[in-house]
């Protein structure tokens, strides 16, 4: 129970719109190789946490494991802050198909060490059937209720790593 309050004060936490897909996101300033050994994962800045100041580089290792559904995609959504706000969500793998695992690392090849900015990773499952479709198609219904023919999209997403430059 402890452990549950101390993630949550150190922000180190993900969300999930139901399903209970697996999350992790960590950045480093080189590139890590916790894909291929899975035993370094205390090193580096995880989600929820603030990247040091004086970096000149951002990596990230994003784990992702599914649940009952395939995973469609991983979504890295990086805000940065000049003047103003810019946001930019950047598709870094896709399987139409699905994936049940997913260990990418990532350079974030545009960080700029003067700016503001944080990142966050969205997961998101490849589409099913909403129960409502389900319903209506079991019983020839959909003609007569078009709003419940719907299939949905479950996702994941973890909270932002930041960064505050000197």
């Amino acid at each position: 129970r402890e452990s549950i309050f101390d993630a949550l004060h150190d922000r180190e936490v993900f969300a999930t719109s139901g399903p209970r897909i697996s999350l992790r996101v960590f950045a480093d300033e080189k590139p890590s190789g916790r894909c291929e050994s899975p035993d370094i994962l205390n090193t580096g800045t995880v989600m929820g946490g603030i990247l040091p100041s004086n970096i000149l580089s951002v990596y990230f290792t994003i784990i992702a494991q599914s649940d009952q559904v395939p995973l469609q995609s991983i979504e890295l959504v990086k805000s940065e802050a000049d003047e103003q706000v810019s946001t930019q969500v950047l598709t870094l793998v896709e399987a139409d198909s699905g994936q049940d695992y997913w260990c990418i690392e990532w350079q974030d090849s545009d960080f700029k060490p003067r700016q503001s900015a944080y990142w966050y990773v969205r997961i998101k499952e490849t589409p099913i059937r909403r129960w409502s479709k389900v319903d209506c198609q079991k019983n020839s219904l959909c003609q007569d209720y078009p709003e419940a023919n719907k299939d949905i999209q479950e996702r994941a997403w973890s909270s932002p790593i930041w960064y505050y430059p000197k």
